[in-house]
């Protein structure tokens, strides 16, 4: 004779089979129990990057522009372009199209600055794109805590997910496109009335396309799996830039606060040591680094993918 099967509690737990089918779980119902936590996100960098990270308690935002992705706008304007086009059909010329492209081009001096971030764990791609040939490290932090110091500061910082396929970018850019529409000329208009009220048009909706141009992105970048702290534009202020050197570049960025002054709860969950040929040893480093630099829990481990 078949055994009755345990109920949904008993596997939930991971009680054995074989135990009594009467078996009850002490405390809330499996429906009353709290949301597991997000999963972290990841920050890709260097080991000297994750020293002063520690050491300050500041991310580098770096100016949206100087990334490695080097035509971050021109994508957002290319699919609003596009939306736009659709929506109008024959209305639109080709002309039509190159104002509204150099309108948005502009947006290449406007000093928006980000923080990238991926929800992929201990990915190839990402050791590649971010190690430079030096140590390089995974950071795991609270998404959860990210957000609220994003909240806490000026500049208007969002914590946002990138957007990568067709349906997801278009379903983003439609109030823009919508709005744009709503102020088109008419065919009668023509030269340069038509120019300006194309340019008026898509002047109307310049906030909200800054704000959704940092994380419209390629298709080809799917596998980053990118989450970006944005910020709005920051002011031509001295005070408030600095400027580190990438390679062969010149990066401006500016200073995104993890933490209070003097605490040491950096949102920091744990790291991972990337591909090395001395990883064992730089696991040493990071875990001396970990233990007095920021408060725990933190954990630390290498990455399962070999080096070579």
């Amino acid at each position: 004779m078949a055994s009755t099967p345990p109920p949904r509690d008993k596997w939930r737990h991971g009680v054995p089979p074989s135990s009594p089918t009467n078996f009850r779980v002490e405390g809330p119902a499996p429906g009353d129990l709290p949301p597991l936590p997000p999963p972290p996100l990841w920050h890709y960098t260097t080991f000297d990057a994750l020293e002063g990270i520690t050491r300050t308690g500041n991310l580098w935002a770096s100016k949206i522009q100087f990334l490695n992705d080097e035509q971050e706008f021109r994508h957002a304007w290319d699919v609003i372009i596009e939306a736009v086009r659709r929506r109008l059909g024959a209305t639109c010329s080709e002309g039509d199209g190159r104002t509204m492209r150099a309108i948005l081009a502009c947006a290449r001096d406007v000093s928006k600055c980000v923080v990238c971030l991926s929800e992929s764990r201990d990915q190839l791609s990402q050791w590649r794109g971010y190690g430079h040939g030096a140590p390089a490290v995974a950071i795991a932090f609270d998404r959860e805590l990210l957000a609220d110091a994003a909240a806490s500061l000026d500049h208007g910082w969002k914590l946002e997910r990138c957007l990568y396929s067709q349906a997801e970018k278009h379903a983003a850019v439609a109030p823009i496109a919508d709005a744009i529409v709503r102020e088109w000329p008419g065919q009668e208009v023509h030269d340069e009335a038509r120019f300006n009220a194309v340019q008026r048009a898509v002047v109307k909706v310049w906030n909200e396309y800054m704000h959704i141009a940092p994380v419209l992105k390629h298709d080809g970048f799917r596998e980053e799996a990118e989450v970006r702290l944005v910020s709005m534009p920051f002011p031509n202020d001295g005070s408030i830039w600095r400027f580190r050197r990438r390679d062969n570049l010149a990066v401006p960025y500016v200073e995104f606060p993890l933490a209070k002054t003097g605490v040491r709860n950096m949102a920091i969950q744990g790291v991972i040591v990337g591909p090395h040929p001395h990883q064992e040893s730089l696991m040493s480093a990071v875990q001396h680094l970990l233990s007095v630099r920021i408060k725990p829990p933190y954990w630390s481990t290498t990455s399962s993918i070999p080096y070579r």
